[in-house]
């Protein structure tokens, strides 16, 4: 049963709820062996650390524990991604372990496997474990943070997606829904499940339909907090392929700043995912030193903080002739074209020198400028999610030629299309602009 060397290098902490983990360092802990079997370990005390997969935002957890459990214990660590269960039968020894999970699999199996040992658990996808101690990122200040971020913007109408009443997800909706309420604002509970009980293209239809109606009772203008960021970039992509003309009046944000986050331009509120790890040090070494610990116990940790991208980037205005041109020129940019201030100030009764004084006095830019960079931000979103060649997403965005791309591109962000391109899919933490 003994443990490969590249998966015990590898080895992450998963975290169900936030996504989170990466590959780890080859430094590792000071006592951790090249080679490990569990049926080599004989004498317990030891901290088990299980780990499910590699995901990008497990290394700021990991390094957290690390520096912590240096500084606090000798103990031995162990990695694994083994049946606990199973490990157990073939060597009563691993009966005695101590140590942390992040499995729910896991989480039911902690009594009869830690012959009574304190196990940590961080995975809150389904809630506190009633036989473990628990230690999760503060959710109530999440949502306050997201709420705060909306509210300075000017937006009265407020919606939340995630899965209803189920751990981190029916925590932070209920918190960002309470917050709210003491500001005198209603939130639009938006819940779906999240078992895939049909074809995955049945599947996403019936999301999509249940996505355009929660909109559509929403109206607009409108701020939308998704329960992480993979639910909050299924809303965006909801949005540019099925309603672009309301993108421009929703914001919308996530949980967790991943990579993917910043590689799309998506608002987070990034918890300390450090101090998280840090914490669950503190929590294991303090229960194994004092040998007496409550099962069921939450520990919260404080220290997420707003990240601001273009995602949340819109405004609010009590101009309706303005509103209702940011809709027209975004579902035109969408479909390739170029809007042309003629046409709709003749649409809109108005004349050009109106138009043109009330866009500015409501978005604080001139309508060139901000037609510029609504056809920037869409090559930047093609470039990153599309294999098109750059001379076509520049026709696609309304650009004549790609050197006309190419020079504006490089003007407002710095690198040229193609080395924006290279950075996004090598991973590079620059991702998308914001």
């Amino acid at each position: 049963m003994g443990l490969d060397v590249d998966w015990f290098w590898k080895a992450g902490i998963y975290h169900a709820a936030a996504r989170l983990s990466s590959g780890i360092a080859r430094l590792g802990f000071r006592f951790w062996e090249t080679h490990v079997s569990l049926t080599d370990v004989k004498t317990p005390p030891y901290v088990l650390f299980h780990y499910l997969s590699d995901t990008p935002l497990c290394t700021a957890v990991r390094a957290g524990f690390e520096r912590r459990w240096r500084a606090l214990s000798e103990l031995p660590v162990f990695a694994c991604s083994l049946d606990i269960n199973r490990a157990a039968a073939e060597n009563p020894a691993c009966r005695g372990w101590a140590g942390f999970l992040a499995s729910e699999a896991l989480r039911r199996e902690a009594e009869a496997t830690s012959g009574g040992r304190p196990v940590v658990n961080y995975s809150n996808h389904s809630g506190a474990c009633p036989h473990t101690l628990n230690v999760f990122t503060d959710d109530e200040e999440i949502a306050r943070k997201a709420a705060d971020a909306f509210l300075a913007k000017g937006y009265t109408r407020f919606a939340y997606v995630g899965l209803a009443g189920h751990g981190y997800s029916g925590s932070r909706g209920e918190a960002f829904r309470d917050y709210l309420a003491t500001k005198g604002h209603a939130v639009l509970m938006c819940a779906w499940d999240d078992l895939l009980t049909e074809n995955p293209v049945a599947f996403f239809a019936r999301r999509c339909r249940m996505l355009r109606e929660w909109i559509d009772r929403l109206g607009t203008p409108a701020a939308v907090l998704a329960a992480n960021d993979h639910t909050a970039l299924d809303v965006l992509r909801f949005l540019r392929e099925d309603l672009p003309e309301k993108l421009p009046l929703l914001a919308v944000a996530g949980v967790d700043d991943s990579p993917q986050a910043s590689a799309n331009s998506l608002s987070s509120v990034a918890p300390d995912f450090g101090a998280l790890g840090a914490t669950v040090a503190d929590t294991l070494h303090a229960a194994l030193e004092d040998g007496a610990w409550t099962p069921g116990a939450v520990r919260r940790v404080p220290g997420a903080r707003w990240v601001e991208r273009s995602s949340t980037g819109g405004f609010v205005s009590s101009d309706g002739l303005v509103m209702q041109l940011v809709r027209e020129i975004h579902a035109e940019i969408t479909a390739g074209g170029a809007p042309k201030v003629e046409q709709l100030a003749e649409r809109h009764g108005v004349t050009r020198r109106t138009l043109l004084n009330r866009f500015r006095a409501a978005t604080g830019c001139t309508l060139r400028d901000y037609v510029l960079a609504e056809r920037l931000k869409r090559a930047a979103g093609m470039l990153a999610g599309f294999d098109q060649n750059i001379a076509e997403i520049a026709f696609a965005c309304g650009f004549g030629k790609q050197g006309d791309l190419s020079e504006r591109f490089k003007q407002a962000y710095g690198v040229s299309p193609s080395e924006y391109r290279d950075r996004h899919r090598t991973g590079s933490e620059h991702g998308a602009p914001e």
